[in-house]
């Protein structure tokens, strides 16, 4: 079938010259995508005007239902859609041959035949009026949109099963932690009944308690920016990163200066961590990440006092 557009803004014309010979074959279509159905009856029944007008009075309602027409004045108008649908219960010779058309197309699609490809590419590209209106009758397909509706529920319902399965999960790895965390208490119990005197010690166990059971002071730290704050450093671990090899003299007089700052910030003695110190387990001051601009800016001021120069 070729197609042209008429000298009109507002009508287009579909021209079905390839398969009429010696007689107008041009059937109009709206600016909404509307055809014309009298003009199309006409070229597939070979009838003029009002003939075509009355075979579309008389059409039974058992093969195309009044009420799929669309009344523009006096005139029957059919969607690209029900245009098709009646172009399969019209008579005449060439609504024949065209009905033969689309079962050769139905054929091959449920043959599998791989040059519809080509073909479908080919109209997907094309700007002509038949390729157009077919493309957008697409967009307002009840059919379609049932489907794209049912996807979407679909779609819903899987997000949702993923969502149960991932709490299911998440309950069975949260059950196992708190399994795990009672294990840490008896082992630690086990190994020294005093444990728990270690305030840093206590104050790490506690957090990780709460992080891997119940999940709280993880978001808690984020939100405040003091997410992995709580891990364990000390003085030397700052002055090596600064380039620094301190004495253990010289440890032990920024060590007190650090606890001087710590309370002078804080207003409370630094938390005691127990450590093997000389061949003992002691008692000293336990800081944390958190405290390292702290211990960095006690040991700059101390170099810079004793004239050092970094490793």
């Amino acid at each position: 079938m070729n197609t042209h557009k008429s000298m009109s803004d507002h009508v287009k014309i579909i021209s079905f010259n390839a398969l009429v010979k010696d007689r107008n074959a041009d059937v109009r279509v709206t600016s909404d995508n509307l055809v014309c159905a009298a003009d199309l009856t006409g070229v597939m029944t070979g009838k003029n005007c009002n003939h075509a007008n009355e075979c579309l009075r008389d059409l039974d309602p058992s093969l195309f239902n009044n009420d799929k027409f669309v009344m523009r004045g006096r005139s029957r108008y059919v969607t690209f859609e029900n245009a098709i649908q009646l172009i399969m219960v019209l008579p005449g010779k060439i609504a024949k041959e065209t009905r033969s058309q689309f079962a050769d197309i139905i054929r091959r699609y449920m043959a599998g035949d791989q040059s519809l490809h080509v073909e479908i590419e080919k109209n997907a590209a094309s700007t002509s009026p038949i390729a157009e209106m077919a493309r957008a009758s697409l967009d307002t397909d009840p059919a379609l949109e049932r489907i794209k509706k049912r996807q979407l529920e679909l779609d819903e319902l899987s997000f949702q099963e993923r969502q149960l399965e991932l709490q299911s999960k998440q309950a069975s790895i949260r059950a196992q932690e708190i399994e795990n965390v009672l294990k840490f208490k008896s082992i630690m119990d086990m190994l020294d009944p005093t444990w728990e005197r270690d305030t840093r010690l206590k104050l790490n166990t506690k957090d990780w308690v709460l992080n891997v059971a119940f999940g709280q002071t993880n978001t808690k730290a984020i939100e405040n920016g003091e997410a992995g704050q709580a891990k364990l450093i000390t003085i030397s671990d700052v002055a090596q990163k600064l380039g620094y090899r301190l004495k253990q003299g010289d440890l032990t007089t920024v060590g007190k200066r650090v606890a001087k700052a710590y309370v002078k910030e804080h207003n409370e003695n630094p938390p005691k961590s127990s450590r093997f110190v000389d061949g003992a387990v002691r008692d000293v001051n336990g800081y944390t990440q958190r405290d390292w601009g702290l211990i960095e800016d006690v040991i700059k001021e101390y170099v810079q006092e004793c004239g050092m120069e970094g490793a």
